[in-house]
């Protein structure tokens, strides 16, 4: 039994660092949001009432699916290939 601990523990120590020594960089960029809006196109900016938040994100086939309250009426806003799909308001039945 203590011989097992031994020969995990070294096997263990040796995959650590083997991964540390051959480290290889992400196989994805990092993504970074924009501190402004310059050098996007007015499509890809969703305007938003002051105070409004993202409540929610939903991936929905081909995009996101964003519940935004607060700041007015509750809104689902879908998000596909980079533009605003559609925008619904959400209002209680009467």
């Amino acid at each position: 039994m203590g011989a097992l601990i031994v020969v995990g523990t070294t096997v263990l120590m040796f995959a650590v660092v083997h991964r540390l020594a051959h480290h290889r960089p992400a196989d994805t960029a990092p993504v970074v949001a924009p501190s402004g809006t310059a050098g996007v196109a007015p499509s890809e900016v969703i305007q938003l009432a002051p105070g409004t938040h993202i409540a929610q994100i939903t991936g929905v086939p081909g995009g996101l699916a964003l519940l935004l309250t607060g700041g007015g009426p509750d809104r689902v806003v879908i998000w596909r290939n980079g533009a605003l799909s559609a925008d619904t308001v959400l209002s209680v039945a009467p």
